[in-house]
């Protein structure tokens, strides 16, 4: 009898001792697994870059503005305040020439009065986001409205910021190893252009003046090429009014691939 409850107490430590080394072991298992979760969660919170709408409501007696641009958190302060002060200064500069050709209205015209709201001369504001990630950012601003003159205008800007190495970006960025790429985007616009509107127009022959416009447009020139937005398998390339194309046509962009 003493022989079988000393041998039940020795089962009995032997159970406990194993339960214990369980719990031990699925303890640190789920210690361990739960710190490499908030780890991961916090590494990706503080490189994700993601975005938000800046709502921006301006007036005068004379025009208004409205419309959002983007701010991109965890892109730095620099980016950001590139993008709003370029916001600022449009936004100053249609107010300020709204009020100008609004004055010289009255001052020629003396049935003309500052105007109702109704009757200001609007600017509105978009953007796109063509890419946002922890290396790059690409996004396009479209801006527009009228000022006073015959028609309303319409235009594009473009920001490109290398995240990893904090700068703006340039044309040039996309071609690191390539002297004469502004010729060869330039030969693939102008050709792409003309054919476009060859089909557009249905026509096998542009008028001269035409592709005298598209030509200068495309040159292999910065200046011409200054609009862009990129991914990993697309350059696309902006053109304002008037740079490849008569008003009536707007501005026009071509998708280069990668």
């Amino acid at each position: 009898m003493k022989k079988d409850k000393r041998t039940f107490s020795i089962v009995v430590f032997i159970v406990m001792i194993g339960l214990a080394v369980i719990l031990l072991v699925k303890n640190n298992f789920q210690t361990t697994h739960v710190a490499k979760q908030e780890q991961n969660t916090e590494n990706n919170s503080s490189q994700a870059v993601t975005y938000a709408d800046i709502s921006i409501t301006e007036s005068n007696d004379y025009a208004t503005v409205m419309g959002v641009y983007p701010r991109f958190e965890n892109a730095g302060d620099a980016f950001n305040n590139t993008i709003s002060t370029f916001v600022q200064g449009i936004t100053r500069d249609h107010l300020g020439i709204a009020e100008e050709n609004w004055n010289t209205r009255i001052d020629t015209d003396s049935t003309q009065t500052v105007p109702s709201d109704a009757d200001k001369f609007p600017l509105e504001m978009s953007y796109e986001v063509i890419q946002a990630n922890t290396d790059f950012v690409s996004v396009l601003v479209r801006y527009g409205g009228y000022q006073g003159g015959a028609h309303g205008y319409e235009n594009t800007v473009s920001f490109n910021y290398d995240i990893k190495n904090k700068k703006m970006m340039t044309l040039a960025d996309l071609f690191p190893n390539d002297a004469t790429y502004l010729e060869t985007i330039s030969s693939f616009s102008e050709s792409n252009l003309i054919a476009m509107f060859k089909a557009k127009e249905g026509t096998e022959r542009l008028d001269d003046f035409f592709v005298e416009m598209i030509e200068t447009g495309t040159m292999a020139k910065v200046d011409n090429y200054k609009v862009f937005t990129f991914t990993d398998d697309v350059i696309t390339l902006y053109f304002g009014e008037y740079q490849v194309a008569p008003y009536v046509y707007g501005p026009q962009k071509v998708v280069f691939s990668r």
